[in-house]
């Protein structure tokens, strides 16, 4: 889904919201290496002049209760993020089951969070059901 809501850089930010799970730990790598490409301008929105959009952050240690959480949760508020490229990146990598990973995407404009999963080794948005153009 293209982002399209910032035109011009008189938008001063434009919000995406973005959680990857994953319940082994062995993907904490290729998680950490997404948050360090983050700080560059790869995932820059196309005309943008912002040289980073953010950070993603484990966590596993942010989880109420008695117990730690299984696997690994990273997370992050994006700022000009262009979500196709991180999210082609995200189903491009080598992830240790790829068909567990979730990746919940939400940008400032919408309501509720996107689920998408890998089946096939393509990305598959799972919820919420696309509504038909009007």
């Amino acid at each position: 889904m293209p982002v399209e809501a910032c035109e011009t850089w008189d938008c001063v930010s434009y919000l995406t919201q973005l959680m990857v799970c994953s319940p082994n730990t062995s993907d904490e790598a290729l998680l950490d290496d997404l948050s360090f490409e983050l700080t560059g301008d790869r995932f820059v929105q196309v005309d943008e002049r912002s040289e980073r959009v953010g950070t993603l952050r484990p966590l596993q240690h942010e989880f109420g209760g008695w117990k730690a959480a299984s696997g690994c949760v990273w997370a992050g508020v994006l700022d000009h993020a262009n979500e196709d490229a991180i999210l082609v990146h995200l189903a491009e990598q080598s992830w240790a089951e790829p068909d567990t990973i979730q990746i919940l995407i939400k940008t400032e404009d919408e309501r509720e969070f996107r689920l998408y999963m890998i089946r096939n080794d393509r990305l598959v948005l799972c919820s919420p059901e696309p509504l038909p153009d009007e």
